[in-house]
């Protein structure tokens, strides 16, 4: 029978491992589906192997080690509670340190995207994009590099200054830049190219927000009972009350983000509607089935010691099942952004390419002041924040 202090000291990086190889295998099975048709249509070289199967596996562990980044270091803040003095206590500094590396690792594997990017985008071999002058030109001329490079740097910044704070105010500094990390991102690909592509981005940015939190979270709960952390019933009911709303921020974006490309007859006659269908399945699943369990296991855990060796290992099965599907899940996601979706419903005029949608006449002061479009990330922030505003008051004053 293991000591408690064997518990405590178990490595985490198995997990984290099990969960990323989950996510790239399955990322290179379904973009192997797309990724020949893609480069037929846009008439582009085929790169060789290490960039067709390298380009959608390291993005799948990109966004992976970005939502344990978010996860680990959302715990530090909000899951587990502060020491009297206002420093991390033990269990939040620890959660820390593995949002610190990976960050690190996050930046890493972006600043191999910007070689694999180049590498898709030109058709040569990726050999070819390893000289520094390549690099260069490709942040200076590929958008979706220079994405790579801003989030690099971002996550850079944040998993360096993690390294150095212990206080819970600095914590939640470094939680923000990593969350920012996202948006160079989600300001690029399919979304930022559709017909209404304001709309389709900011959807996206909610979308990618709430996945990191969603996905990140849970991982962020699994390896704190993994390593035998305690008031783990607490860490879960925060993260129950997070997932609650990232689900709810999950499927309002997707739907929105998904009616910008697709008609409802391209679901089941294209690629990328069948993939997306897949999506959907999952993300319903597991949003379910993850509401339902942990209620009944905050219960159980409420209504007996939650520290038990029992309850703890029911718990880590079960949060690593929902888990190893998450990752699977976000292989689906990162697989839709390789293939290409179905061809636009009409041709957009120029303005409408360039704004995201039509004007009604010519720009004059009348237009200027009496038209408005709701801004569905700015607008939504603004609406929560005058929701929350009240409370808060209430409860300060």
């Amino acid at each position: 029978m293991s000591s408690p202090l064997a518990s405590v000291r178990r490595p985490v990086w198995p997990v984290i491992l099990v969960l990323l190889v989950i996510g790239a295998a399955l990322a290179v099975m379904l973009s192997g589906l797309s990724t020949a048709q893609a480069l037929v249509l846009l008439g582009i070289p085929d790169p060789g192997i290490l960039t067709t199967a390298g380009l959608p596996a390291t993005r799948v562990v990109a966004e992976l080690l970005c939502a344990v980044a978010v996860g680990t270091a959302m715990f530090a803040v909000f899951f587990t509670p502060a020491a009297p003095d206002g420093t991390l206590d033990v269990a939040g500094y620890r959660a820390q340190r593995l949002s610190s590396w990976a960050n690190l690792a996050w930046a890493a594997s972006a600043a191999l995207l910007i070689l694999l990017t180049l590498s898709d985008t030109s058709g040569k071999p990726l050999s070819a994009s390893l000289p520094p002058e390549q690099w260069i030109l490709a942040v200076e001329q590929i958008e979706v590099a220079s994405s790579w490079r801003w989030a690099a740097l971002l996550a850079l910044i944040a998993g360096i200054g993690q390294r150095f704070s212990l206080s819970w105010r600095w914590s939640a500094v470094w939680l923000a830049v990593t969350v920012l990390s996202l948006l160079p991102v989600a300001a690029t690909g399919h979304a930022a190219g559709a017909v209404a592509h304001d709309i389709a981005t900011n959807s996206l940015i909610l979308h990618l927000f709430a996945a990191a939190a969603w996905v990140g979270g849970l991982i962020a709960v699994l390896v704190h009972a993994w390593r035998g952390g305690k008031k783990v019933a607490l860490a879960l009911r925060r993260f129950s009350a997070v997932a609650t709303v990232a689900i709810v921020v999950m499927a309002l974006s997707g739907v929105i983000n998904l009616f910008t490309r697709l008609r409802l007859s391209d679901l089941l006659t294209s690629t990328y509607g069948l993939l997306v269908v897949a999506k959907l399945f999952a993300l319903a699943l597991l949003g379910l089935c993850g509401l339902l369990v942990r209620a009944r296991i905050l219960a159980d855990l409420d209504s007996r010691d939650p520290d038990a060796p029992l309850r703890r290992r029911i718990l880590i099965r079960i949060t690593g099942i929902e888990a190893g599907l998450m990752a699977a899940t976000m292989a689906i996601a990162v697989s839709l952004g390789r293939t290409p979706p179905p061809a636009p419903r009409y041709l957009p005029s120029v303005h409408e390419s360039l704004i995201g949608f039509q004007l009604s006449g010519p720009i004059t002061m009348a237009t200027i002041v009496g038209q408005w479009r709701f801004d569905l990330l700015s607008g939504t922030l603004a609406v929560v924040a005058l929701g929350l505003y009240r409370p808060f008051r209430i409860r300060s004053a």
